[in-house]
């Protein structure tokens, strides 16, 4: 009977704590994702390989962030920053550390870019995908969903 007692009471406190949070305790609120980016429009979308260079026209909406383009590089200051440009896939050390080699272009800090590459950096003949995410200062990538837009290379 002392095991049946013992085991209600030790329910009865599991509940309580899971339905009524102590007082001046709240519950953890998870963050609002409420930095962001989205392209609006690219052009070209198609590229000729056998081309010199491309020049890509980027439109972008970006959000809860301030693209800081005389801090590249520099100290990170949170919320401020600037895009960086890839193609295809970020590499995942992108998130840990500056990786320069995989984006095209520059960092940039703009909503109105231009980037100018050969195409050859763009990849093979198929479709490929440029993928545009919000970096830091320091040139490593915040933790927030990417835009990505399709691109056909001739």
């Amino acid at each position: 009977m002392k095991a049946l007692v013992t085991s209600v009471a030790a329910s009865t406190i599991l509940a309580a704590t899971i339905l009524f949070p102590v007082l001046g305790h709240a519950a953890p609120i998870p963050p609002k994702a409420s930095m962001g980016v989205a392209i609006v429009s690219v052009t070209p979308r198609t590229v000729i390989r056998k081309n010199r260079s491309v020049t890509f026209r980027l439109q972008l909406h970006v959000r809860g962030i301030v693209l800081d383009p005389r801090h590249i590089g520099k100290a990170n200051v949170p919320g401020r920053g600037h895009v960086q440009v890839y193609v295809d896939r970020i590499p995942a050390d992108a998130y840990v550390r500056r990786d320069a080699k995989r984006w095209i272009g520059a960092p940039l800090a703009g909503t109105t870019l231009r980037i100018t590459v050969p195409p050859t950096l763009i990849g093979a003949r198929g479709t490929h995908r440029l993928i545009v995410a919000l970096a830091q200062n320091n040139s490593v990538l915040y933790r927030v969903p990417a835009a990505g837009a399709t691109i056909t290379v001739k």
